[in-house]
């Protein structure tokens, strides 16, 4: 292992990337003071996204898996930074509660990866299904106990200055039940659609219950590439009518044994309550993507605020005093048009289409299904909910609320995005055993190596 990471370091390629991403966070720095932003901020994460930087370019050498993907990814988490350094210059503790976000994103990486050697590539499908679906239960329910409304949402929990939120980890859960049931369990077409329909209306009777309808979208959006991807009949659209009719019935049925359980102790009405309580958000996200100016200092003020923003931005981007609100998370891509410019802006979506077309190429050299399935979904999950976003924040979609991947503001956020693309390198490369991780091949692993080898040679 340690000549392998030795190996890795010394490649002429590796040197090169470094040097360039290096010249590229400079550069970013020179971006920061010129506007306004916090300098002092920015270097203090300088040399901890120059680790991040490092450890992402070793692994991917060392695993001979794409280089290309890190450097989007990191390219992608350096605007981030910097739009962060602009509009929190006046936060104090901005850098350190940044440093922890680092540390954490790269222990919950390294975990996931080592959660799947150890244990996720050798226990049988219907085990990880099972405890992937309980697990997915046991978040929402605990979100309802303990969940703290924010931005309209039970979807975080508040430790003191620090806060998470769960639901991210719930992409993760939803890749590997889908990749199960797609990919791994030997089940006709119908059944899978039934049991896949069944854990989304478990997941959209809890969304309903947080009030937290834009991760389900997202889910939906997956889901469906789920289906044009795996299923072998090309009736999946039959199909999909099918499993949305399941998700009806399973989250009709959960509902309904949730009220009979409680035997009058929970009022039918506050249920009902509830329901046309997250109606009324989803027709206000429709009044800001659709016509916010009918009600420009209410629900369509922050509609109104980024379309001025986008506005004044220019190519190279501007210092007009424009507040925009809820900008460091849902309206972050505003902020880089205004701030930035829209040369940023058209150059973060390029990004994300090369971070796309690399995922695929991962997935398709994926040495097994349930690889496949895992790398499919996430990179579908990074790449839809960034675009959902981007097109939310600009006037193009309604406004979903679910991060842009590497960009918006937090902690929880990057974490799960680390996961997922430690996954993707980890997964797509198509290596030919992930047991062997770090592994010297034994004698004779080499000789049938060689005689593999030889073979070739002599054809």
């Amino acid at each position: 292992m340690r000549r392998k990471i030795e190996s890795a370091v010394r490649n002429p390629a590796f040197s090169r990337i470094m040097l360039s991403l290096l010249g590229a966070e400079t550069v970013t720095v020179f971006f920061v003071k010129a506007r306004g932003g916090s300098l002092e901020h920015y270097l203090a994460l300088f040399l901890p996204m120059l680790a991040v930087t490092a450890l992402a370019l070793i692994f991917s050498f060392y695993h001979k898996t794409s280089f290309k993907f890190p450097v989007f990814c990191i390219l992608l988490l350096y605007m981030g930074i910097a739009m962060q350094c602009i509009i929190q210059n006046e936060s104090s503790s901005y850098a350190v509660k940044e440093q922890i976000i680092f540390l954490a994103s790269v222990a919950a990486a390294g975990i996931m990866i080592f959660t799947h050697y150890k244990w996720l590539s050798i226990w049988k499908p219907e085990k990880i299904l099972v405890s992937a679906v309980f697990a997915t239960v046991m978040i929402y329910l605990v979100l309802l106990i303990l969940g703290t409304d924010a931005q309209g949402t039970r979807a975080w929990i508040t430790f003191g200055a620090f806060s998470i939120q769960p639901t991210e980890f719930i992409k993760i859960l939803f890749v590997y039940v889908n990749t199960m049931i797609f990919c791994c369990m030997e089940w006709k077409d119908w059944m899978k659609l039934l049991v896949s329909g069944g854990y989304l209306g478990i997941n959209l009777l809890f969304s309903v219950g947080i009030s937290e309808m834009g991760s389900f979208l997202l889910m939906l959006l997956v889901y469906g590439v789920y289906c044009i991807l795996f299923l072998k009949s090309w009736r999946f659209l039959l199909g999909l009518l099918v499993s949305f009719a399941g998700v009806g019935i399973t989250g009709a049925g959960i509902g309904a044994g949730i009220l009979w359980y409680a035997n009058g102790r929970a009022d039918i009405s506050a249920f009902l309550q509830k329901c046309c309580s997250v109606v009324i958000k989803v027709q206000s996200r429709i009044t800001i993507w659709l016509h916010p100016e009918n009600d420009p200092l209410g629900t369509g003020y922050q509609g109104m605020k980024a379309r001025e923003a986008m506005a004044l931005g220019g190519w190279f981007g501007s210092d007009y005093p424009v507040k925009i609100p809820v900008e460091d998370s849902d309206y972050i891509f505003t902020s880089i048009l205004l701030h930035m410019g829209l040369a940023v802006g058209i150059l973060m979506v390029l990004l994300f289409l090369a971070l796309l077309v690399e995922g695929i190429k991962l997935y398709l050299g994926a040495e097994s299904g349930k690889n496949t399935g895992i790398v499919v979904g996430c990179v579908y999950y990074l790449f839809a909910e960034s675009m959902l976003m981007i097109l939310g924040s600009t006037g193009f979609f309604l406004m979903t609320g679910v991060p842009i991947a590497f960009v918006s503001n937090g902690g929880t956020a990057l974490m799960a995005a680390f996961m997922m693309a430690a996954l993707i390198l980890y997964l797509g490369c198509g290596s030919t055993d992930h047991r062997n991780f770090g592994r010297k091949a034994n004698g004779k692993e080499e000789r049938e190596r060689y005689g593999e080898e030889k073979v070739i040679r002599e054809n």
